[in-house]
């Protein structure tokens, strides 16, 4: 018997033919390579979403405490270089939604996380006095309608935005993207000349504004986007 021959009547025994043998380790030997070249993402980078996935995120979260409070909420897009604040005095206009007098030691501590994960100067301890930290990532942050953080089991409620363009998504001054609408008969969305918000809200009942956004200082992300109100999914209709 050849030696060939004898590979080949081995290797069948075992469940293997000489060839398929050859392609297994030729497999491996291609995925050990490509391994080589991967760097595996960091914990913060598999968390950020695109904007639909991102938005509808804020509004489980939103809809989750309006129903336990029995009051509505916000949901606010805060972009990418921005400061945002801890502060005596809340201000989500400028926004500072985190009030320096928080008491709680499990939402403190949540506090100065998404502070580490949001932004690039991040208190290591419960500030003395304000804070203000510019964001490295946009993101959406759920809020009652005074602009105050609220928490979901001691957790601040927010999504990152995954950023293409490492910069500011809009280029709106006051960041605001959000705009009130309709989809009319040709599923062509039609402004209620409005002007623009910085938020929206989610009501008790679970329904939201029905909002359009729109990100146009990123090719990736320059759609509309529409929220049902009802399902609370952003549907890109461009």
């Amino acid at each position: 018997m050849s030696k060939l021959n004898y590979m080949r009547g081995k290797y069948s025994k075992n469940g293997l033919t000489l060839v398929e043998l050859l392609i297994v380790i030729m497999l491996l030997f291609i995925v050990g390579v490509a391994t080589l070249k991967l760097t595996f993402p960091k914990k913060g980078d598999l968390q950020k979403k695109g904007p639909p996935e991102a938005v509808e995120s804020a509004i489980r979260m939103a809809r989750k405490i309006a129903n336990r409070e029995a009051k509505p909420m916000r949901i606010w897009f805060v972009d990418q270089s921005v400061n945002i604040q801890i502060d005596e005095k809340l201000n989500p206009r400028l926004n500072t939604f985190f009030p320096l007098d928080e008491s709680n030691p499990n939402r403190k501590n949540s506090i100065l996380d998404f502070f580490e994960e949001t932004t690039t100067s991040p208190p290591q301890t419960w500030p003395k006095y304000s804070h203000s930290g510019l964001t490295n990532t946009p993101l959406f942050l759920v809020t009652d309608m005074d602009g105050k953080t609220v928490f979901d089991e001691d957790k601040v409620c927010y999504a990152i935005l995954r950023n293409p363009g490492k910069d500011q998504l809009t280029k709106h001054p006051d960041h605001a993207v959000f705009e009130e609408g309709y989809l009319d008969s040709s599923s062509k969305w039609k402004k209620e000349k409005t002007g623009l918000s910085q938020y929206f809200t989610v009501y008790p009942s679970g329904l939201c504004d029905y909002v359009g956004f729109n990100f146009e200082n990123c090719p990736e992300y320059n759609h509309d986007y529409v929220i049902d109100p009802i399902a609370g999914i952003a549907k890109q209709i461009n």
